[in-house]
């Protein structure tokens, strides 16, 4: 919930202030890593993907367009890459 308060110091680049924790997930530079879980009252599994879950099954590093993440997503790309070689990285295009 501060994010939003050191993020353009460190970045160079506004962040909005976040409605709740799940708002978070759509500013991640990997679509991807947009998945979080948490345990229902019941002990059963509740997952938010925003952007769903075929990318991470489908073992595809995809960016996220709605900041300018690029390095960022840059960086993560290369680290994965080098973890997970069969890894398929979807480059970040310019006009996008």
């Amino acid at each position: 919930a501060r994010v939003h308060l050191w993020y353009e110091k460190r970045f160079g680049r506004p962040y909005r202030p976040l409605d709740c924790a799940m708002d978070a997930l759509t500013t991640y530079a990997a679509r991807t890593h947009a998945i979080a879980a948490r345990l229902g009252v019941n002990g059963n599994l509740i997952l938010h993907a925003p952007f769903g879950l075929a990318n991470m099954f489908g073992m595809r590093l995809v960016p996220n367009y709605t900041q300018d993440n690029r390095e960022t997503y840059a960086e993560k790309a290369k680290r994965m890459k080098a973890l997970w070689p069969e890894l398929t990285v979807i480059p970040w295009h310019a006009n996008e």
